[in-house]
């Protein structure tokens, strides 16, 4: 147990953005832009819509412009000459990475309980270099919030679950974890509600604003030394020829490359030769609140809660300048990335129960977004050739901004075939794209022609 419960002090927020870092607008106007794919002050892609003053045969070319795509790419830029970033948006980011909340939870969830949990916990602990690189090289601010988790018990049966099945790992894992009770849950989180029976703190979780880490990537990305940048452009196929990777795009252009990166969310299944069923789309719904105090939610919160006979995930963390992010739905096989009547029906009815002073607040933005789901939820990254030419670097479901890092990692050591400890091995093992029974070969010309 904790000595003594803490009020909303437990957390020292650091500062919202310099406004000059703004673009003169506040921290939230700021935030938003990001959030729908807007980047102040710079002009995404060089070069015409078609790409023809692109190159077309590289040492890598990156398909998909989210989170995991884009730090990849930024990664690789000072190893390789000729680096190609390829998206369908007009803009980077636009997808599920800037449509995420933003909680870095390692061991949230029965997945994380398992093997997924360790590799999780490896990227957390390498969040902090990532982010203060990227925000320094970018001149972007990236606050990271030291908030801490609390898996909240909305009631009883939910707290015995936590105490008998959940604590027993999390205290091996030696992460800190604590479980409390009710009136402690409330100390240390006032807006919770008189139902809630306590929960577990994790206290070195970190909340992040997914849509500022997009911004400072893309802002590298667009500078001197940064990658050639193919927008609006669609990949029909990524083709192994043993020799070369021959990436096609919608329109008939070809471009080659050693190799090839996909990460494309929940559409790489597109471009993957992996068996039918492995990735499938789940589309997750937030809200955005404006609190009437700066910090007022002092700690990230997730519960289960059981509502008309199913079971539903509330998820609520703090942003720097006091605005509250919550959700969330996971609606699988939807692959929209449109906000329901429905969705903010039952946000704010799930909110209610656990949170019920957020539903009182302003609503400022709702929002949509597309998650990558596995059928094993854990993600997808290694080579999917013998000839070890076509990466996949994808399916994160609802983690692909907790993984970020060390996806990140893992990719560029495989890329440039460095070293790999003994944490590298375990992560790379537990997402290996051989774990899905009777995988087959990469494609090669003669099972798939390149109409030129």
């Amino acid at each position: 147990m904790l000595d003594e419960p803490k009020g909303p002090a437990f957390l020292d927020f650091p500062e919202a953005p310099p406004i000059d870092l703004c673009e003169g607008r506040t921290y939230a106007e700021f935030a938003g832009s990001q959030l729908f794919g807007e980047t102040p002050g710079v002009t995404q892609g060089r070069g015409d819509a078609e790409g023809e003053w692109m190159a077309s045969t590289y040492d890598l070319i990156v398909v998909g412009g989210g989170i995991i795509g884009c730090g990849i790419a930024e990664r690789l830029r000072g190893e390789l000459s000729r680096v190609c970033l390829i998206d369908q948006g007009p803009k980077l980011g636009l997808g599920a990475s800037s449509a995420a909340i933003g909680g870095i939870n390692p061991h949230l969830g029965d997945y994380c309980l398992g093997p997924l949990g360790l590799m999780a916990q490896h990227s957390r602990d390498l969040f902090p270099g990532w982010i203060n690189r990227i925000a320094s090289e970018s001149g972007t601010a990236i606050p990271l919030l030291p908030t801490g988790l609390l898996q909240v018990a909305a009631g009883k049966k939910e707290w015995e679950r936590l105490a008998d099945e959940v604590m027993p790992i999390l205290l091996a894992r030696d992460i800190g974890a604590e479980l409390i009770d009710g009136d402690h849950a409330r100390a240390l989180e006032p807006m919770l509600g008189p139902d809630v029976a306590g929960g577990v703190v994790q206290p070195r979780d970190l909340a992040v604003e997914p849509a500022l880490i997009m911004n400072g990537l893309t802002r590298i990305l667009l500078g001197d030394g940064g990658p050639d940048l193919l927008l609006s452009a669609t990949v029909i196929s990524v083709v192994s020829r043993r020799t070369e990777v021959v990436v096609t795009l919608a329109g008939g252009r070809v471009l080659t490359a050693d190799r090839v990166v996909v990460a494309a969310g929940h559409l790489s299944h597109a471009l993957l030769d992996l068996p039918d069923g492995v990735f499938f789309p789940v589309k997750g719904q937030a809200m955005e609140f404006a609190s009437p105090g700066r910090g007022s939610l002092s700690i990230q919160c997730d519960a289960l809660v059981i509502a008309d006979g199913e079971e539903h995930v509330v998820f609520a963390l703090p942003r720097p300048d006091g605005r509250i992010a919550a959700g969330v739905t996971f609606e699988k096989g939807t692959a929209d990335n449109v906000p329901t009547a429905e969705g903010r029906t039952s946000i704010l009815r799930n909110l209610a129960l656990v949170l019920p002073a957020l539903t009182a607040m302003p609503v400022t933005r709702r929002w949509a977004g597309v998650r990558p789901g596995t059928v094993d939820a854990a993600p997808v990254l290694g080579y999917v050739d013998d000839d070890h030419r076509i990466l996949a670097a994808t399916g994160h479901y609802g983690m692909g901004i907790t993984l970020a890092p060390v996806t990140v990692d893992l990719a560029a050591k495989l890329l440039l075939d460095l070293p790999r400890g003994h944490e590298d091995r375990h992560d790379l093992a537990i997402s290996s794209p051989g774990r899905f029974s009777g995988l087959p070969a990469a494609r090669t010309e003669s099972q798939n022609p390149i109409a030129h």
